[in-house]
């Protein structure tokens, strides 16, 4: 997450790949414990992500990915497409 002038530059792809995974997570049915240990952060740390105010790297993207059992692409989605991952 990036600050300018006291406040956050958080993307609007940070927002995106955040509610995928959250869509993703709850369509696996898994905690966000279950998801911060997987990948070595707590619990916060997931919170902030789905909610777009944390960024990930690749190589954490790709472990909540592996985690969720999807694609990395696919967390990196549009909206219409990840909503496809619940059904």
């Amino acid at each position: 997450m990036h600050k300018a002038r006291g406040r956050s530059l958080n993307t609007g792809l940070d927002r995106q790949v955040g509610a995928n995974i959250r869509r993703a997570r709850q369509a696996a049915r898994l905690s966000q414990d279950a998801i911060a240990v997987a990948i070595g952060v707590d619990r916060s740390a997931i919170s902030r992500i789905e909610r777009g105010l944390q960024g990930l790297n690749v190589r954490r993207l790709q472990l909540v990915a592996l985690a969720l059992g999807v694609g990395a692409v696919s967390l990196n989605e549009s909206e219409s497409y990840a909503a496809d991952l619940g059904d």
